[in-house]
């Protein structure tokens, strides 16, 4: 018998998957064509309970790249961050 390791924090790498294409969508609209990973970061909001602004790149890179799984899951983000 197999088991499947379950992700807990899955609806919310989601949740700021989505909130990262909500900004590059924002920003593109804005005029901004790319942006570097930690200005992204910078300016995403948190899906609700999580850390933002300068707080946030020093929580994401501690928890073992949140960050970087949910801009690889997000739709825009990957080809929006030089």
């Amino acid at each position: 018998m197999t088991t499947t390791r379950h992700d807990p924090f899955a609806a919310w790498k989601q949740a700021l998957a989505d909130s990262i294409d909500a900004t590059v969508r924002y920003c593109r609209k804005k005029g901004t064509v790319g942006m570097s990973r930690d200005c992204l970061l910078a300016n995403t909001r948190p899906p609700s309970g999580g850390p933002g602004g300068t707080n946030a790149r020093y929580y994401y890179n501690q928890t073992g790249g949140f960050f970087d799984e949910a801009l690889a899951m997000s739709k825009l983000g990957t080809r929006f961050v030089r």
